[in-house]
């Protein structure tokens, strides 16, 4: 390359510096390049020479290990052979070798055995440890599977091992068996020995008896024991075996069939126990058909009773008295069922085998005799109600009778113009007291009273005073009247409706009739003389209208009287009008009586006024008086008539008279027929302005309670 250069330094010129490092520089990498290759080829022929060295080393550790598998496997295999020479004797013992010969065989072979098998263990465990060691230092395959031959040699030697175990336990065990039924046979032998009492080889008749008493505590039958004797006879030593199974065969027997009559007894007991409880269970099912029948009976009967039919107080007690005979039955039968049902409850629960029962039927009528048992309470709630309410009427019958009875006294004492103390002088003829009997004719003899069968008795037995005679005083009291005013009035000092006005009565008075009822003969009205309760005020009311409509109504015959206190902070004015109060003390029909008659009333205020006018305008001031009454009556009843149907307030006003004036002039015009026609047109036209006058302020009056 220097030459090169040399010889071409003048045609490079310029560039033969640059040329000439550019070589350098070459050959410098060269140079680096051969000194690489030269210590890549020493490394490698290091690694050669180690490879070599190692491979030596494993080949020699391989021969160590398969040299010292062969030692150990050779080991093994001479413990082995010692075991099978000791466990070759096992197979030569007959059937007449001693049994402690055999065992003994058997107990130096097992020995043997166990130590085989241990050296053999070891070595398997050696061999497997090893193995890793093997292929670790890459044994060749000839290598490999001379090992693995050698495992196999060594799991064969140890199921050898193996087989030489159970044959040596097995003449273990037939030794054992054998030393066993030798001691067995010379136990049997001595027993045997010990029941030949006679010593004679054979067994007796008394002997085998006795035999069978003390070895099995047994009884032998003469039955048996010929069937035993019929087989074994002689009983000798080699039948003893047989004589033993016979008689314990004998014994079973026996036992069996006494645990099957005892069985059939407990079956026979058991079935008459099923029929027993059966039979309980059919009574039962029979009295609940009965119950529930009278049950239906009794709520067919009482049916009535729940309805709100028109009965009277006797038919009520008689439907309830045939109901409650029923329910009493159904009630006693269904409690008589429950009995039964607890009775062959308890029996069936200590009993297992009639439990079923207790699971099926008993429920089932227990169920049935609690349905029972519920309707028949709810029947007798029904008939306790149903009398409660007989009584409740048959005492409102006997006050409503009591009513009748006091209004036919009145109307006796009119009619006879005799005194209620008169009348009792007249039905007594005499005595101080009236009887039963003297009081049953008398009321009996009443006009227009009507008394069913032994009323006129229970009637007295109310009035009278713990079933005394009915003196004076007690027949007065009872036989007072009262009435309460349904439609406001007015109260005459006289009978004739042109007497003086005493007062004004209010509706919801209380008057006591002081006489019985008279006809004011000149206007046709009814009217009788009271006592107002409130202030004792005395006159003639007029009882109703000629055209039937009510202004009082009886209410009754006793009358309560009590003081009410004024509120602490209610006004002294207020405190001092309602000092005294007055209460009635009134039947409860005759309460709701009051409405339906102010409801009768409403509608025929109007058609009253005009006959009512024509009677009562006498005079000018006395006619206007009247009108205004009976408007202002007709404008206070309307409201009532609304309130009791709760119409409404258009319902309410054709109450009221439309036409105020016109009808007053119709008044006008009746009156003038009679003796008010004297009186002059300057009277009639005074009058009629003050009743129109009145007559707004009456409608006036009426409207407010509308609104």
């Amino acid at each position: 390359m220097e030459e090169c250069l040399k010889m071409n330094v003048s045609a490079m010129g310029t560039q033969a510096q640059k040329v000439a490092e550019e070589a350098e520089q070459t050959l410098r990498q060269a140079q680096r390049r051969i000194e690489e290759l030269i210590l890549q080829r020493e490394e490698e022929e290091r690694k050669r020479l180690e490879e070599e060295k190692r491979k030596r080393e494993e080949a020699e550790r391989v021969d160590v290990l398969m040299k010292q598998a062969a030692e150990r496997l050779r080991a093994a295999e001479e413990s082995v052979a010692d075991a099978a020479d000791a466990a070759k004797d096992l197979s030569q013992f007959s059937a007449e070798a001693a049994p402690e010969a055999m065992k003994g065989s058997a107990t130096a072979a097992v020995v043997a055995v166990e130590a085989a098998r241990a050296g053999l263990d070891k070595a398997l465990v050696w061999m497997s440890e090893k193995h890793k060691e093997l292929t670790e230092n890459r044994a060749n395959r000839s290598s490999v599977m001379e090992w693995t031959d050698m495992s196999n040699r060594l799991d064969a030697s140890r199921k050898s091992l193996d087989r030489m175990a159970d044959k040596a336990e097995q003449v273990r065990e037939r030794a054992e068996r054998k030393a066993a039924a030798l001691a067995q046979e010379q136990e049997r032998r001595s027993r045997f020995e010990k029941h030949d009492l006679d010593q004679d080889g054979t067994l007796s008749r008394e002997e085998v008896v006795a035999f069978a008493k003390a070895a099995h505590s047994f009884e032998v039958t003469e039955e048996v024991l010929e069937k035993i004797l019929a087989v074994l006879e002689p009983v000798t030593f080699d039948k003893f075996r047989m004589l033993h199974q016979k008689v314990a065969i004998a014994k079973l027997e026996s036992q069996a069939r006494v645990r099957r009559a005892e069985e059939e007894e407990r079956k026979r007991v058991l079935a008459e126990q099923r029929q027993a409880v059966q039979k309980i269970l059919d009574e039962t099912d029979a009295i609940l058909a009965t119950a529930e029948e009278n049950v239906n009976m009794a709520e067919y009967e009482a049916k009535p009773l729940t309805r709100d039919y028109d009965q009277g107080a006797d038919e009520m007690k008689a439907i309830a008295g045939t109901a409650q005979n029923l329910v009493s039955k159904a009630l006693e039968e269904s409690e008589a069922a429950a009995a039964k049902l607890l009775k062959v409850e308890a029996d069936c629960a200590a009993n297992v085998d009639l439990r079923d029962y207790a699971k099926r039927d008993i429920p089932r009528l227990f169920s049935r005799q609690e349905r029972t048992q519920g309707r028949g309470a709810r029947v007798e709630a029904t008939i306790k109600k149903a009398l409660e309410r007989a009584v409740q009427k048959a005492n409102a019958e006997i006050d409503q009778k009591l009513t009748e009875c006091v209004a036919a006294v009145h109307r006796r004492v009119a009619s006879a113009e005799k005194t209620r103390d008169e009348l009792f002088d007249e039905a007594a003829g005499g005595a101080e007291a009236l009887s039963s009997e003297k009081f049953a004719a008398f009321v009996k003899g009443l006009d227009d009273l009507k008394l069913g069968d032994g009323q006129a008795e229970r009637l007295f037995e109310h009035v009278a005073l713990e079933g005394a005679a009915l003196s004076k005083e007690r027949f007065v009291d009872v036989s007072r009247l009262f009435y309460k005013c349904v439609k406001s009035t007015v109260c005459s000092e006289d009978i004739a409706i042109k007497s003086k006005t005493a007062r004004r009565l209010e509706v919801g008075e209380i008057l006591e009739a002081l006489g019985g009822a008279k006809m004011e003969e000149s206007v046709g009205l009814l009217r009788v003389r009271c006592r107002a309760t409130r202030d004792d005020v005395v006159g003639w009311v007029t009882v109703q209208g000629n055209q039937g409509t009510p202004f009082l109504l009886q209410d009754g015959n006793f009358f309560v009287h009590g003081s009410k206190k004024p509120a602490a902070d209610e006004p002294a004015a207020d405190a001092d009008a309602g000092v005294e109060g007055e209460v009635a003390a009134v039947a409860a029909e005759a309460d709701a009586e009051m409405p339906a008659a102010a409801e009768a009333a409403a509608p025929a205020a109007d058609a009253e006024t005009p006959a009512a006018a024509e009677a009562d305008e006498a005079d000018g001031a006395a006619a206007a008086e009247r009108v205004e009454e009976q408007k202002a009556g007709a404008a206070e009843e309307a409201p009532e008539g609304k309130e009791q149907e709760e119409k409404t307030e258009e319902d309410a006003k054709p109450v009221v008279d439309p036409q105020p004036q016109e009808a007053l002039k119709k008044e006008e015009e009746k009156a003038e027929n009679g003796e008010e026609a004297k009186e002059g047109e300057a009277a009639k036209e005074g009058e009629e302005a003050k009743e129109v006058e009145e007559a707004k302020e009456g409608e006036a009056t009426e409207e407010k309670p509308a609104e």
